[in-house]
């Protein structure tokens, strides 16, 4: 693909080879400022100049570009900085920059005095695009290829799509695919010692292709370098400097990233920013935004089974067989996170298809327990941040961190916009409530299930029983699915108020139900990320109840509600919850200045302010859980436990925050009740209590109340 080099050009080659190399090992900021001169004064930005480099190093060539020198130290050489300086440097060139035709030729007039034109970057770009897919073609090449190289391997096949397709580059997902040899994954080329590490290799070069395109045309960074191709101004963006070239450039830029996402979904070219409706042209299944959705789906099930398989067979070397399992479910971990990236805007039908739901849902149940264990130097893994959001914590085991990106992905679909009484709808056809009521050891009608073999896969009511990341991710899918619903079965129950038995709205009451016990479950859970995760929801469910409680009492199952109405039921159940997780730890310092202990007292502000909307909403039935409370003390208050009394004041001090008409402490003080419970508490002997914290959150309540 390349044309014989005169001697010229070789002799500027291997002079700007050594200035790169010299640049990288010095540091040497006149190098540095030699080589930003080069490409400045090069009316390719010297992309030109940058493919030679990377054909020297022996990309495109049958063998070729495998050559990762390594020093003494294990460190990649030097010389590796020539590779990484012309990838680089072509991500930044004019030949990516997605410049619009009519710009480009007026450069070459003002500007580039005819020495290059459009034609001759759509020639680079074919050359770069030969290169780039025979190198990772071979298989050597791939498997030596460093992971900042890899990386803008995927970007620059990224922008080549951008300028691309699909006039010029018809299919790159397809040639991608078959350059990599990945298209159809197989769980025997996991499970496979001999082809286990270049089918691994390939998996991770079209993950961060993919990656590429979310990056440079699905969510764009809004920086200058993306919105100019070049972080400094070169020749070409120079020739754009003016108001109405730079807007155009723009404008250019948003309309190929429209028509590259258009073109993925099916709609014909033209129709990007007409501001008609049009119909797809092809058929979604045979879309390329189908065919990439399916891969991703594809990866994650064949990557999972086979890790699975692999560890139901494991051998003597356990520990070897581990962390190869760890390194199979990785990408899985990884295609996971990439296929978040596309579900926000790829077409509604696509994200709930029962085999993509089903996935992932399958997937959250994968998590370890808490006592496995993980470290990611055990699995050879180079230390970038392929994992994404999923490696919050290191012991997190892959297995964990594929369950909390498998989360991501259901928040993702369930968040699609749509009416609401479409997502109560898209909710009921998810299924997300049930199957996690049945990963978490709950039955699908929200009743713990003790015959369920599936039984805590998801475990949110034993602390430890599943890794924490797991359960945090399962509690922020159940908040922000809750969060959707509400609304639109407040909407269906206004519709049909007296009829629960109607084919619709007995399907969205039992999706109530379970929501219910999930978001109880998981406010109950003794860990502050993972209560807090559904403090939004509960807050809801209470906003609900105090303006809709007819609609709760008619519609939602009572069986196992026993105590007065509906609505009694479940805010006594909530108080009770309320009460065993405002308890402070045990150890806990009352030291705010302490990050870990000011995290616990915002927690548990946020949990008082749930309590006060109960007291507003339900205050006799407060004041009898307050009493039930102070009761169950032991005697004498002043040798009762520190975190039992602290707790049982704090209700009594709160109280007076949620009643109505202000001031709440003087309408609290004519309640009867209550009055004889500041009383009591004064005739107590709880003022000779040891703990300081107990002794001045009497006194604050003592001024409050007096």
């Amino acid at each position: 693909m390349s044309q014989q080099l005169t001697p010229e050009t070789i002799h500027y080659l291997t002079q700007l080879e050594q200035t790169i190399i010299h640049a990288a090992s010095t540091g040497s900021a006149e190098s540095s400022h030699h080589l930003d001169v080069e490409r400045l004064n090069s009316h390719d930005g010297l992309g030109g100049a940058c493919l030679e480099l990377l054909r020297r190093r022996g990309w495109g060539i049958c063998g070729g570009g495998s050559n990762v020198n390594v020093d003494s130290d294990g460190n990649v050489s030097r010389q590796d900085a020539v590779t990484f300086y012309a990838l680089t440097t072509l991500q930044r060139s004019p030949v990516l920059a997605c410049l619009p035709p009519t710009a480009t030729e007026a450069a070459v007039e003002e500007r580039l005095l005819g020495v290059q034109n459009y034609e001759q970057f759509a020639s680079l770009r074919i050359q770069l695009q030969y290169l780039l897919l025979s190198t990772i073609s071979h298989a050597p090449s791939l498997l030596s290829m460093p992971s900042f190289v890899a990386t803008k391997v995927g970007v620059l096949l990224a922008l080549l799509v951008r300028e691309e397709y699909p006039t010029r580059w018809t299919s790159p997902w397809q040639d991608t695919w078959q350059s990599l040899r990945c298209q159809s994954v197989s769980k025997e080329s996991l499970l496979t010692n001999s082809s286990r590490r270049e089918t691994m290799a390939s998996l991770d070069m079209y993950l961060r292709f993919l990656d590429g395109i979310s990056d440079e045309i699905v969510y764009p960074a809004a920086t200058p370098e993306h919105d100019s191709g070049n972080a400094n101004e070169d020749s070409a963006s120079a020739a754009l400097s003016s108001v109405p070239r730079s807007a155009a450039h723009s404008q250019y830029l948003s309309l190929r990233r429209e028509q590259v996402k258009d073109s993925l979904r099916g709609f014909p070219l033209g129709s990007t920013g007409s501001g008609a409706v049009v119909a797809p042209c092809v058929p979604l299944e045979h879309t390329d935004a189908a065919r990439i959705v399916g891969w991703l789906l594809d990866v994650i099930a064949t990557v999972t089974s086979a890790a699975t398989e692999r560890k139901a067979t494991a051998t003597v070397s356990a520990t070897t067989n581990s962390q190869e399992n760890d390194g199979i479910l990785e990408i899985a971990v990884r295609a996971a996170a990439t296929l978040k990236r596309y579900l926000s805007w790829v077409d509604l039908r696509l994200v709930t298809h029962p085999n993509l739901v089903n996935c992932l849902l399958d997937g959250m149940g994968g998590a370890d327990a808490a006592t496995v264990s993980y470290n990611n130097a055990n699995t050879g893994n180079d230390g970038d941040d392929d994992l994404g959001d999923a490696t919050a914590h290191d012991d997190a085991t892959p297995g964990t961190m594929l369950a909390v990106e498998c989360a991501s992905c259901l928040r993702e679909i369930v968040t699609r916009g749509m009416e609401e009484h479409k997502k109560v709808a898209l909710l009921l056809e998810l299924k997300v409530f049930g199957k996690l009521c049945k990963l978490s050891g709950l039955g699908g009608e929200g009743n713990v299930n003790g015959n369920d073999h599936r039984l805590r896969k998801l475990d949110l009511i034993t602390v430890d029983g599943t890794q924490i990341d797991a359960v945090v991710a399962a509690a922020e899918l159940v908040n922000t699915a809750g969060l959707e619903l509400i609304p639109g079965w407040e909407l269906q129950c206004q519709i049909s108020p007296t009829s629960s038995s109607t084919p619709m709205v007995q399907p969205v009451n039992m999706l109530m139900n379970q929501c219910l016990e999930l978001s109880f479950s998981c406010l109950a859970y003794d860990d502050i990320d993972v209560s807090g995760a559904v403090i939004d929801l509960v807050s809801r469910i209470l906003v609900s109840l105090e303006k809709k409680e007819s609609f709760w009492n008619n519609n939602i199952e009572t069986t196992n509600l026993t105590r007065g109405t509906l609505c009694n039921s479940l805010l006594s159940r909530i108080l009770s919850i309320l009460h065993l997780r405002m308890k402070y730890p045990t150890d806990f310092q009352f030291d705010y200045e302490d990050e870990d202990e000011a995290e616990e007292e915002m927690y548990r502000t946020h949990l008082r302010k749930l309590y006060q909307r109960i007291v507003r909403f339900r205050p006799q039935l407060v004041l009898q859980f307050i009493g039930s409370c102070l009761s169950s003390l032991s005697q004498p208050l002043s040798a009762t436990s520190p975190t039992e009394i602290e707790v049982a004041l704090r209700l009594v001090f709160h109280f007076g925050e949620g009643r109505r008409p202000a001031p709440g402490a003087k309408t609290a003080l004519r309640d009867g009740p209550f009055r004889e419970i500041v009383i009591a508490l004064h005739r107590s002997d709880i003022a000779s209590h040891s703990h300081r914290e107990v002794l001045l959150l009497y006194y604050d309540l003592a001024v409050r109340y007096s």
